[in-house]
């Protein structure tokens, strides 16, 4: 359905004869008593049957012939969804406060007899669904590692989960004689096989400057992870800073860091120094969801908060932006992707995730004490043309006239997703 519409408001249909009442009021003040060829229909909402009361509205705010096809996979809580280009849901299911990051995978193991095809994130654990979008199991962190955090999960191609998990550790990061020994959490990434072996861990403490992260227990605050040529490509948002750690030799060094000051490090390690972003000051903060493609391009969603550089003084701005980090040394800006600011900025969560057609697939994440002159055009979820410069899609949406956000968003090819028939 093309939901485009024109200066009036509504939907372009043409050759249509519609009754009188479909039609738009200027139309019908002069069309009394009939029904005349109309070139539109007034956008309603989202049909809703079978919906229930508290499933969030969805509207297609803009939308491009150009925007990629297939369904989005969302987590308005407290539901998980899939919803086409036109912001009908074709699946939805609830679930509780606790639901984060609903998404596919490529490569999923075969678990009690049932290929895993998604992961839903929840504050047990993280659920692996078939194909069929039924239940299989509830997967978690093994050892002495508690429960599993809900910011990012992974399936690694030998079919190995990838967590993350937070370890209470006492530390003292204080210089003697001074002393702060405290209990802190530090990020760890943990990967399990199937059978519940561990076998690769990684710990934050030893791998920042303190400096550079905020003084909190959670002081690093690890929220996305990507695997890169078996290595990991880890974002940490209160030290506003991205490594890529070695996991294919399976050391856990540091290969490189994104971001922060430049450390003192053993041989091996290169800070990337950010060149060339002079409206952000050369600083990224608070960000999420980083990815290094093919092409040695970072690509990354930056909240614009907790800045410790000369940003701070500026005023807040979140956007999507990318950095060419093929040099090896440096992180040269390419371009950005920036949220209006009558739409505020990104307090928490927010992500981009970079389709194959080399498009960005937004989601804008949640803003406190936002006031928009419209309510129900804020965005919730963009999907952007970077080669072009040309924003394709927008979605908002909203329950009972508060913004709802999806920490995540990812899209599957229509074809690729096997929808039951027996829908919730």
């Amino acid at each position: 359905m093309d939901r485009r519409s024109n200066a009036s408001g509504c939907t372009p249909r043409a050759g249509r004869h519609l009754p009188r009442s479909y039609l738009p009021p200027a139309t019908r003040r002069n069309a009394p008593g009939r029904s005349l060829p109309v070139a539109c229909v007034p956008r309603r909402p989202t049909r809703r049957s079978g919906l229930p009361a508290d499933f969030p509205r969805i509207r297609i705010l803009e939308k491009s012939a150009r925007v990629s096809e297939g369904l989005l996979f969302v987590t308005p809580r407290p539901f998980l969804a899939i919803v086409d280009n036109n912001g009908v849901p074709r699946f939805h299911r609830r679930g509780d406060a606790t639901l984060w990051n609903f998404r596919p995978h490529a490569t999923g193991p075969l678990i009690d007899g049932r290929r895993v095809r998604y992961s839903v994130s929840r504050q047990d654990g993280v659920e692996l669904l078939d194909w069929q979008l039924a239940a299989i199991r509830t997967v978690n962190v093994v050892g002495d590692l508690n429960r599993a955090d809900r910011h990012d999960f992974l399936i690694t191609r030998e079919g190995n989960f990838l967590f993350v998990a937070y370890q209470p550790a006492t530390r003292d990061p204080c210089a003697a004689p001074q002393s702060c020994r405290d209990e802190y959490l530090d990020s760890v990434i943990q990967e399990v096989t199937p059978s519940g072996d561990e076998v690769f861990r990684w710990n934050s403490w030893d791998h920042f400057e303190r400096s550079d992260c905020e003084l909190s227990k959670d002081y690093a605050h690890l929220n996305s992870m990507q695997i890169s040529a078996d290595d990991i490509i880890a974002s940490f948002w209160t030290c506003s800073q991205v490594l890529r750690i070695d996991r294919s030799g399976s050391t856990g060094a540091v290969e490189w860091q994104l971001g922060g000051t430049e450390p003192s490090r053993p041989a091996g390690t290169e800070y990337l120094e950010l060149v060339g972003d002079d409206t952000a000051d050369n600083e990224f903060c608070g960000q999420h969801q980083a990815t290094l493609t093919g092409g040695g391009r970072l690509v990354l969603f930056d909240n614009g908060i907790g800045c410790s550089g000369p940003r701070k003084n500026r005023p807040r701005f979140t956007r999507v932006a990318e950095y060419d980090v093929s040099s090896g040394t440096q992180a040269s800006y390419v371009r950005e992707f920036r949220l209006p600011a009558s739409q505020g900025a990104a307090d928490h969560w927010g992500g981009v995730t970079v389709l194959s057609n080399g498009h960005w697939l937004v989601t804008w994440g949640a803003r406190r004490g936002l006031r928009a002159a419209d309510p129900s055009a804020t965005i919730a979820v963009s999907e952007y043309d970077p080669a072009t410069d040309t924003a394709l899609f927008h979605m908002h949406m909203s329950r009972n006239g508060t913004d709802i956000a999806t920490y995540r968003v990812y899209r599957e090819p229509e074809a690729a997703v096997s929808i039951p028939l027996n829908l919730p």
